[in-house]
């Protein structure tokens, strides 16, 4: 359709030209016209080439104007490069007006003058404004494609921060679930076992509830890992609704002591230097994670065994040590070895504090977790988030934590 349109209107234009002016040579101009529409096409395969040469056909026949310009519009349109634009648009309208010198003394009064004002007059008519008007649509286009671009990516962006808040309270819950959950759960299981030894002789078939209550803890645990699973991985920390100002301060670890210490468990506390209520959220939470973690451990695989928790705090450093002794064999306690992933979620808080986390089997027998904590973090370390790996219930070996 554009090609048919170009081609009625240099018909049209030579039709009014011939009974205005009585063009001569009408014969030739009428044969370049079928040429030029011809080329007219190609335009967009072959910009430079099909510019340039319409504008020299424009030039020795001006009925060609009309397509001329139309390939200028296109041609400016398209271009994307501003310099390879004007150095188009230039070119053209130079070969336009060199042409029209060159065929002046054919085309009109039979004077250079005459073509080179008939070529100024096709330059700007045919090539310059038509150029000019492309440009214009065609950064508007461009700028309309460049705003729909944006908004496309402020929509996708909206959509991937809502995703990562929900992963994130997916997140938070999982590690909730798991602090408060899962450490009841290994106090009940304590107590089952205690209870299952006491019932042995005096009542066999309480025992045998008790041992059920045990067995059914220890699948409900296994549960809780699998629902932690669906929830995601930990992505970050608990957040701030999980924090007291009492959490990681000397009471809070002593009232974690004598929670263990009801359920069975002889642990001692020692404690030296000043209270932690002073130092930031991260330090206190680190200490009360490193302390509680490694003492469920000690319930589910070394609840006979002596514990001996350490905390240690200066100007410099916090350093927390959970040390138990090999336990004496004891009969039916569960032997399935842990996912591991309790202690990673440990390494992982105290060195994005910038501490330094350790947890290995003892010679002598049984095992030790260290954390030594920075007592103030850099502001730099302290924001990072959780980088991966969830935190439930410490469980690497029948030992200890682990």
């Amino acid at each position: 359709m554009e090609t048919v349109g170009v081609a009625v209107a240099a018909l049209c234009l030579f039709t009014v030209a011939q009974r205005l002016w009585n063009l001569p040579h009408p014969g030739f101009q009428l044969c370049v016209v079928p040429l030029a529409v011809a080329l007219f096409p190609l335009r967009r395969r072959w910009p430079d080439a099909v510019l340039l040469i319409l504008a020299v056909l424009a030039g020795v026949a001006p009925v060609v104007g009309p397509v001329t310009a139309a390939a200028a519009y296109t041609v400016a349109l398209n271009t994307v490069r501003p310099r390879r634009r004007t150095r188009l648009l230039g070119g053209a309208s130079l070969l336009v007006m060199a042409s029209a010198t060159a065929a002046g003394p054919s085309l009109g009064p039979g004077r250079a003058v005459y073509g080179l004002e008939l070529g100024l007059v096709l330059a700007v008519t045919a090539v310059v404004v038509p150029g000019l008007v492309g440009t214009v649509y065609g950064q508007q286009a461009r700028l309309l494609w460049a705003l729909r671009e944006r908004g496309d990516a402020a929509v996708s962006a909206r959509r991937s921060a809502d995703s990562e808040a929900r992963t994130h309270e997916r997140s938070r819950i999982a590690a909730e679930m798991h602090d408060l959950v899962g450490h009841r759960l290994s106090l009940i299981s304590l107590h089952a076992g205690g209870l299952e030894l006491a019932l042995d002789q005096a009542d066999p078939e309480l025992r045998e509830e008790a041992v059920l209550v045990r067995r059914t803890t220890r699948d409900a645990m296994d549960e809780l890992r699998q629902a932690l699973g669906v929830l995601g991985p930990l992505g970050r920390d608990t957040g701030p609704d999980a924090l007291t100002d009492a959490t990681g301060t000397r009471a809070d670890i002593e009232a974690l002591v004598a929670e263990s210490r009801d359920g069975g468990i002889n642990v001692r506390l020692e404690w030296s230097g000043p209270d932690l209520d002073v130092r930031p959220a991260q330090v206190r939470r680190a200490v009360h994670r490193v302390v509680r973690e490694a003492l469920t451990n000690v319930h589910r695989y070394a609840m006979a065994a002596h514990v001996t928790v350490r905390v240690a705090h200066d100007d410099r450093t916090v350093q927390v040590t959970v040390r138990n002794g090999a336990p004496p064999a004891v009969a039916d306690m569960p032997s399935e070895a842990g996912s591991g992933r309790g202690l990673t979620g440990l390494r992982e808080r105290v060195e994005l504090l910038g501490g330094t986390f350790e947890a290995r089997a003892r010679p002598p027998g049984g095992f030790q977790v260290v954390a030594a904590i920075p007592a103030e973090p850099d502001d730099a370390v302290t924001g990072k988030p959780l980088a991966g790996g969830m935190e439930p219930s410490a469980s690497d070996g029948p030992d200890g934590p682990a």
